[in-house]
């Protein structure tokens, strides 16, 4: 995550990619874990 400054804002700049590997609070609460997610937790151990 970046952030850049301009006058009395700040601009935050996230990574798409970075998002897209996490699922969701929600989907995560209702049982939904995607099975990309749970297959990247399980090759990092």
């Amino acid at each position: 995550m970046l952030v850049e400054h301009v006058a009395n804002s700040s601009l935050w700049h996230v990574n798409n990619a970075c998002l897209a590997a996490f699922p969701s609070a929600a989907e995560i609460t209702m049982g939904k874990i995607p099975t990309e997610f749970t297959q990247a937790l399980e090759t990092n151990k």
